[in-house]
């Protein structure tokens, strides 16, 4: 018989021992004669449906391995696009990191030239001055504090107003107007 075939041991001998070592050799039963029609017949049955399910169960651990090689695969896949990925994050955060440095070096080296500009520099935005350097305030007088949000046209001088209010609102019109211009 193949190993594929249900086997039911069928004897004249009532011997224990060789019912136990047919069973252990893979014999669904051991039947002895007389033969039990009943008991043969639900023997025959039960050897029927465990090779049924035996072959279902081999079916399954089959398309269970092929479904784990499958998801093995997936995952190696999945696993070299996530290395990838995580390299070239890797690789932004490095330069992402340099462009900081080099941005706080340049941030250090203008608050540097700013603060220590002879000539006062002023910044201004929608009329109000928000940024005012050391220079602004040994030349006019007042603290930093005092000029921050104020309009720019109470620290000109009346006669020069109409002029530098002008230019102002045409370059922010976007007009061109002269870049430098004393008062």
């Amino acid at each position: 018989a193949s190993p594929d075939t249900p086997t039911i041991l069928i004897t004249g001998h009532g011997d224990h021992d060789l019912a136990v070592q047919a069973l252990r050799l893979g014999a669904q039963d051991y039947v002895t004669k007389p033969i039990d029609r009943d008991y043969f017949v639900t023997s025959l049955r039960r050897a029927i449906e465990c090779h049924q399910l035996s072959r279902e169960v081999a079916t399954k651990r089959a398309e269970l391995l092929e479904h784990t090689e499958e998801l093995e695969a997936c995952v190696q896949e999945r696993t070299v696009e996530l290395t990838k990925l995580n390299d070239a994050l890797l690789s932004e955060i490095v330069e992402r990191k340099q462009v900081e440095d080099t941005l706080k070096q340049s941030e250090e080296k203008y608050h540097t030239l700013i603060d220590n500009i002879q000539d006062y520099v002023l910044i201004i935005q929608d009329a109000k001055i928000q940024f005012a350097n050391g220079a602004f305030t040994t030349v006019s007088g007042y603290s930093i504090e005092e000029v921050i949000g104020k309009d720019f046209r109470e620290f000109i001088a009346p006669e020069d107003l109409e002029l530098v209010t002008d230019y102002y609102f045409r370059r922010q019109a976007g007009e061109e107007v002269p870049k430098e211009y004393e008062f």
